[in-house]
């Protein structure tokens, strides 16, 4: 909990801006100012087949996204991130927090996503459908 009150307002806000906004907004979220960032928040409400979560995947970093077809076809909850109900602003910051304050955990999570992005999506397992 520490790590997320050192945040402070500046994560409540940018998950808020993220959660409200009618138009898919990504937030990158940096909580302990080590590396360039802890995860990644999609929090939308209508969504394709997401580069941003590809992109996190492929940075290694774990991602918290809403619910919806698209994500759901690249997060695998409890193995490479956290799917939420669209508009459960609650259980995005839930999910935002418990990768926040276990960084061993959260490194699992982005090396396993790491792993999925290179298995089922680069480039030649792309060419090779």
């Amino acid at each position: 909990m520490a790590q997320v009150q050192a945040a402070g307002s500046a994560l409540t806000a940018e998950l808020a801006r993220c959660a409200n906004n009618a138009e898919p907004a990504c937030a990158v979220i940096n909580a302990n100012r080590t590396a360039a960032a802890d995860l990644v928040a999609l929090p939308s409400h209508e969504e394709g087949f997401s580069n941003a979560v590809l992109e996190a995947m492929a940075w290694g970093l774990p991602c918290v996204a809403t619910d919806i077809p698209g994500n759901r076809d690249l997060v695998v909850p409890e193995q490479t991130g956290y799917l939420v109900p669209v508009g459960d602003r609650a259980e995005l910051a839930r999910k935002t927090e418990r990768i926040i304050e276990n960084p061993d955990w959260a490194a699992q999570l982005g090396k396993n996503g790491r792993a999925r992005m290179e298995q089922e999506f680069s480039v030649a397992q792309m060419v090779a459908r």
